[in-house]
């Protein structure tokens, strides 16, 4: 109905935000397992600061609208600086280490840390 049109235009903003943070939580299983834990808070606080500075700035003039933009805008802070820090991991923290293709097998080594 037509109470409901202006809800449609949000939908993708809200499917893009939630892309966006299901990638960095994919990305975030690898700080929790090497107990790299201050990587997700300086990630969510990133996003945090992001997500309220743009509500504070789009929600006067776009409403609703400027609340779903915002919300994508924070999750993608928080995507790109989980991004950024796994990218920054050494030549030795590689969390593929000792997977090699060799002849359409996977060929499993365990190394020593």
């Amino acid at each position: 109905s037509e109470e409901y049109a202006e809800g449609f235009f949000l939908i993708f903003w809200i499917a893009l935000a939630f892309y966006f943070i299901t990638m960095a939580q994919l990305l975030e299983l690898y700080f929790y397992s090497e107990r790299r834990t201050r990587v997700v808070l300086i990630s969510n606080i990133a996003s945090a600061v992001v997500n309220i500075l743009m509500n504070v700035v789009l929600i006067p003039s776009h409403g609703i609208f400027g609340a779903a933009i915002a919300t994508c805008g924070g999750f993608a802070v928080y995507l790109l600086t989980i991004c950024f820090f796994f990218m920054q991991k050494g030549p030795g923290d590689n969390p593929l280490r000792g997977v090699t293709d060799e002849g359409n097998q996977w060929n499993f080594k365990t190394y020593n840390r």
